[in-house]
């Protein structure tokens, strides 16, 4: 009889009890960095109004590259048909300079429901660990938007075989 070995999970799985903390920058002069806190906190898949540890997520506007430090990920937040402003570019080589755990995430708004377009050279110009694309009308986006951030993601896997 083979016998049964318990392995602990990874030190990161215990992590995930904490809240994250993300710092939000806005991309061009055009985003609101507040209204998108503000939109992603009203989404009610997560629990915004507990004060204690179990909260899962803390998003906070980023204005200079020393309110990094703390950031589990820094969220860069861009209209899509809009070029990011350099002072942004600045700050994101900043953040994988002296904060090498923080995670960077773009995300990009579209004033429409089509199909988005000119990913790709957002991608060249950010080299984001992970982007999402939401429309600010659908409140669907807010929550998706929400749980990623918070590394609280829901995700069906299914196969065959």
């Amino acid at each position: 009889m083979t016998p049964i070995v318990t392995v602990p999970p990874p030190a990161s799985w215990m992590e995930t009890s904490r809240p994250r903390r993300v710092a939000v920058v806005a991309g061009q002069p055009e985003v609101d960095a507040h209204a998108f806190i503000a939109w992603i906190q009203q989404a009610p898949a997560l629990d915004y109004h507990r004060i204690d540890a179990r909260a899962q997520l803390v998003p906070y506007v980023a204005l200079d590259a020393a309110e990094l430090a703390d950031a589990d990920t820094l969220a860069v937040v861009c209209h899509a048909h809009l070029a990011p402003r350099r002072e942004v570019l600045v700050l994101i080589d900043h953040a994988r300079l002296h904060h090498p755990a923080t995670r960077v995430a773009l995300v990009l708004l579209h004033a429409t429901r089509d199909v988005p377009k000119g990913t790709s050279a957002w991608l060249d110009a950010i080299h984001p660990d992970e982007h999402h694309h939401a429309h600010l009308e659908t409140p669907a986006h807010a929550q998706r938007l929400a749980r990623l951030l918070a590394r609280r993601g829901v995700a069906l896997v299914l196969g065959s075989g």
